[in-house]
């Protein structure tokens, strides 16, 4: 119980007193003077925000904002009740923003960074100190945020004051040169300021924006990489799962009916040996039905095999191959119309992925759209070139479904790594459709 009142009691106590720190400035004056202008202020209240909000890239997962930095100027140019103010109003913080940190824990966030930046600026107004005031105010920033951060955390999660500490500090040569080169780096900035006045704010705080934009575009082209390597791995578990398919299909189909075959091919013999010839004649006639049963099984595996080949580039000629065979298997009307594409006109890699797309498509309306017709559209626009596959089924609210299957789903995922998209969707008039477009580079075609 005494530990709850410590979690509750101790952040209030901190708000308080920085609250009442900035208080007793304004009643003794420390606010008035033309170095607390009001436009100065809210620069510098922007000033934190900013560096609260644009954390700076160290590495590829460690950033690091410049808030430290801002507080120490703030602490130059201000007295220390002004800028304990300018830190405690200027310090968001993007957990903030979300809504995803307590109300109690925010202000004492605030409100401890307000007491370190008073702390670092009682040091940095004694000028005669010269360096030394310098060194002892960024200290004193450094030492006063560690410690009421540190007990924060001892007092909200149980966790010992010392090792908290130690994980915040360790090791302390990096941490102490690394916070004293930061500290120095806000000094400069104080100064900058003092001369340029606003357009300090550009050598300091705009490159924030493009490292940012840097780390983010790296960390695209690495989320990129890791999906391309996961494609390729689904491509080639996919492919290994279809010729297992493949070999069972031909081992069921195929070597069972021509094992059959060699059996009754000896029993042919021995009927012939012993003068059974009717007998032999009867399992000749056998063989020669299950002979003609496995060359239909083959004939239907070749055209299975056919049917996903693409003839060369010419991938119309491929759709109206395929329309037929579809529509002689599935009684489904199938409508193609690929009149303004020319053969070849397509690269060879494109065509192959249309062809993919469609066969998906098609096998798609088959097993969850009940259709009696289906339109395949095939046209250039522009720089791309467009497939779209409608049929008048239920779609996809009928049958309970509201995305891409999984055949769909990985097709997808092969149109987005060449730049294109793929879409399902339903139709108002009923049905649903697939669309995909795929960039063209001239140079390709």
């Amino acid at each position: 119980m005494a530990h709850k009142h410590c979690a509750v009691a101790y952040p209030s106590a901190v708000v308080a007193v920085a609250a009442t720190f900035i208080g007793w400035g304004a009643v003794t004056g420390h606010w008035s003077g033309p170095h607390v202008a009001a436009s100065s202020l809210l620069f510098w209240v922007l000033a934190c925000a900013a560096s609260n909000l644009l954390p700076a890239p160290v590495t590829s997962d460690v950033e690091v904002t410049m808030a430290g930095p801002v507080d120490i100027a703030v602490a130059y140019l201000f007295p220390a009740p002004v800028a304990a103010a300018v830190v405690l109003v200027g310090s968001f913080t993007e957990w903030e923003l979300r809504r995803e940190v307590r109300v109690s824990h925010a202000a004492f966030n605030r409100a401890q960074l307000a007491l370190a930046t008073a702390a670092a600026a009682s040091f940095l107004h004694h000028r005669a100190l010269g360096l030394g005031g310098i060194v002892l105010g960024i200290v004193a920033y450094n030492a006063l945020n560690v410690v009421l951060v540190a007990a924060a955390q001892c007092f909200w999660y149980g966790t010992p004051l010392r090792q908290t500490l130690h994980r915040i500090v360790s090791p302390w040569p990096s941490f102490l040169g690394s916070y004293l080169v930061l500290g120095f780096l806000g000094i400069i900035f104080a100064k900058v300021y003092a001369t340029l006045g606003y357009w300090a704010v550009a050598p300091f705080l705009v490159p924030l924006l493009f490292a940012r934009y840097a780390l983010r575009h790296s960390k695209q082209l690495e989320q990129s990489e890791r999906e391309r390597a996961a494609l390729a791995d689904r491509v080639i578990d996919e492919r290994e799962r279809e010729r297992a398919r493949i070999a069972g299909d031909m081992h069921d189909l195929v070597l069972q009916r021509l094992a059959a075959v060699q059996i009754q091919a000896d029993n042919i013999g021995s009927a012939i040996q012993t003068g059974h010839l009717e007998q032999a004649g009867a399992i000749a006639a056998t063989v020669k039905e299950q002979v003609a049963g496995a060359i239909g099984d083959i004939r239907t595996a070749i055209a299975d095999l056919r049917r996903s080949a693409l003839d060369g580039a010419d991938l119309p000629a491929t759709l109206q191959r395929y329309a037929r065979a579809f529509q002689a298997e599935t009684a489904i009307e199938v409508r193609l119309d690929v009149t303004t594409v020319e053969p070849g006109e397509i690269p060879l890699a494109v065509a192959m992925l249309l062809y993919e797309c469609t066969q998906e498509a098609m096998t798609n309306v088959v097993r969850h759209a009940e259709a009696s017709h289906v339109d395949v559209h095939l046209r250039r626009l522009g720089d791309s070139v467009e497939l779209r596959v409608r049929d008048d089924g239920r779609g996809p609210s009928s049958n309970g479904h509201n995305g891409l299957h999984l055949g769909l789903t990985l097709t997808k995922d092969k149109v987005a790594l060449v730049g294109g998209g793929a879409w399902f969707e339903g139709l108002e008039e009923g049905g649903a459709q697939v669309v995909v477009r795929i960039p063209v580079r001239s140079s390709d075609a």
